[in-house]
């Protein structure tokens, strides 16, 4: 990766984002990571719809059971990519950074379910 494509400020913040991410014990602080009060407020739209659903796949994947809604997604890396569509991916700053949520996201749940 072509170390000025992807900035000090992009590296900076995509840390702040997965440490975030990492200190969340709960799907539901998990939810509130990727779709942000903040985002909300951007948005001018509530995310409940999609809060909502992540939680109880990652419930229901915790308990080898299966979920309520987002039934379509069948693997972690199923829920990852629903979330952040690979098409998204269209530089190596976006490669980066969204490859680097879908594994902190992959690695949170398998360490939720089988905690340490």
């Amino acid at each position: 990766m072509n170390a000025k494509t992807v900035t000090a400020e992009i590296r900076e913040r995509l840390a702040q984002r997965l440490q975030r991410m990492e200190e969340a014990t709960t799907p539901t602080e998990l939810a509130y990571t990727i779709w942000t009060k903040q985002l909300e407020e951007a948005m001018g739209s509530s995310r409940k719809p999609y809060r909502d659903p992540f939680i109880d796949w990652i419930e229901a994947y915790s308990k080898d059971s299966v979920p309520k809604q987002w039934t379509s997604y069948k693997t972690l890396a199923d829920l990852a990519e629903g979330i952040w569509n690979p098409k998204l991916d269209t530089n190596e700053s976006d490669v980066l950074w969204f490859g680097s949520l879908k594994s902190g996201l992959v690695k949170w749940i398998e360490n939720y379910k089988f905690p340490r």
